[in-house]
């Protein structure tokens, strides 16, 4: 899985892609204090799976985890990370 940095603002997409006989499932987490499963703005199509962020803010940075099961055994998950730039914001106190 390959993630390029980002701006802020801008839109991001996550690519996993797996080959498998019989058919895989694909899934996506994110990952942060624990996994959490994505389900919204994914796009399955036969051996991938698709993610597109619109807005990406500097929430959506972090790690991301895509794994594949095809029922007879699960592949090693695939981590990436995904970087935001975002302008840097001064307090004075």
């Amino acid at each position: 899985m390959t993630i390029p940095a980002v701006d802020e603002t801008q839109s991001a997409l996550m690519t996993c892609t797996a080959e498998s006989k019989p058919q895989l499932t694909l899934t996506l987490f994110r990952l942060s204090q624990s996994a959490t499963e994505i389900t919204d703005g994914i796009v399955k199509k036969d051996n991938s799976l698709e993610y597109r962020m619109e807005q990406v803010s500097r929430e959506h940075a972090g790690d991301y985890k895509c794994t594949a099961d095809n029922g007879y055994g699960s592949a090693v998950p695939n981590t990436a990370t995904l970087l935001v730039r975002c302008k840097l914001f001064l307090y004075t106190f």
